[in-house]
This record gives structure tokens, C-alpha cells and sequence, in this order.
């Protein structure tokens, strides 16, 4: 009589084992091709993704409402800004290696003049070349102009601190 117990009793339990196991790979299928179908039919777009900016050059694009040769011109203005950027940057990473590891205060004193003569270049190198991008706008495009260079303006104005997160 106890045999016939243990024997219906595997026998149940390798049915059930068979159906839980049968759904549950159902399941991870159905799971695995809705999420297939999410990503063949999801938005593709940047700003969809989160993960590119458009950058301020096509930022700058759309704002002003450059046209085909418009943007030609200042590709090549953002060519000649960064070559006059790169050409800038290690003298003034040297400047300050040099500064961190002068010991007399003499030579301290050359290198923060140096550091500053530096970055006073590279704001008139950035400065030129905000002035360039005027010279490519159009009359009509020159009020949206202004209206950038005070959005610019603030980014890099110097304001009160934003507090911290988690403090």
C-alpha cells in the first residue's frame, strides 16, 4: 500500500515539475521577445536615447537658423578654433605642472603670470571665435545672435552656488 503512494506520488510530482519547468520557459520566452520587439520598435532618435547631446554646435545651428552654406562656413570657424585651443592647452598644462612643482616663490610668481597671460589668450580665442560665427550670420539672423550670446553669457558667469545633492 505504500508503494502504491511513493509511485502516484513521483508520478504527480514529475508532472508538475514538468509543467512548472514548461512555464516557466514559456514565460522567459514571451518575456525575451517583447522585449525584442521594444527595442526593433522603440524611438531611435538622440534625444530619445539620453545618451548624445546635440552639442553645442547643433545647438548653436538650429538657434541661429543657419542654412546649408552657413554651416559650411562655420564648420570650418570651429576647425580654426580648436586648432587655436589645442595649440593653447599643453603650454598652459605645463604652465601649471610647472607651477605645482616650483618650490621658491620667484618662480611661482612667473608661472601664476604665465597661467594667466594663458588662459586671457585662450578667452580671446574663444572670443574671436563667437565674433566669426556674428560675421556668418545674416541681418535678420543677428537678433537671435545677441539672444545666444546672453544665454552664453550666463553659462559661463560665474554665480551663487548650487547646493549640493545630499546635503
Amino acid at each position: 500500500m505504500l508503494n502504491k503512494w511513493v509511485c502516484l506520488a513521483i508520478t504527480t510530482f514529475t508532472v508538475m515539475n514538468r509543467k512548472f519547468w514548461r512555464g516557466l520557459v514559456i514565460g522567459l520566452v514571451a518575456v525575451n521577445l517583447c522585449f525584442i520587439a521594444y527595442t526593433l520598435l522603440a524611438d531611435k532618435s538622440p534625444q530619445s536615447e539620453g545618451r548624445q547631446n546635440p552639442g553645442p554646435k547643433n545647438m548653436i545651428i538650429n538657434k541661429l537658423g543657419f542654412d546649408d552654406q552657413q554651416v559650411l562656413a562655420y564648420e570650418k570657424e570651429i576647425k580654426k578654433h580648436r586648432e587655436a585651443v589645442r595649440g593653447i592647452e599643453p603650454k598652459l598644462h605645463q604652465a601649471k605642472s610647472n607651477y605645482f612643482t616650483s618650490n621658491d616663490s620667484a618662480s611661482s610668481a612667473f608661472y601664476l603670470n604665465e597661467i594667466a597671460a594663458l588662459h586671457q589668450q585662450m578667452d580671446q580665442v574663444h572670443k574671436n571665435h563667437f565674433l566669426a560665427i556674428k560675421d556668418i550670420c545674416k541681418e535678420e539672423q543677428l537678433g537671435r545672435y545677441n539672444d545666444l550670446m546672453k544665454e552664453i553669457g550666463n553659462i559661463f558667469m560665474p554665480g551663487p552656488k548650487r547646493p549640493r545633492k545630499g546635503k
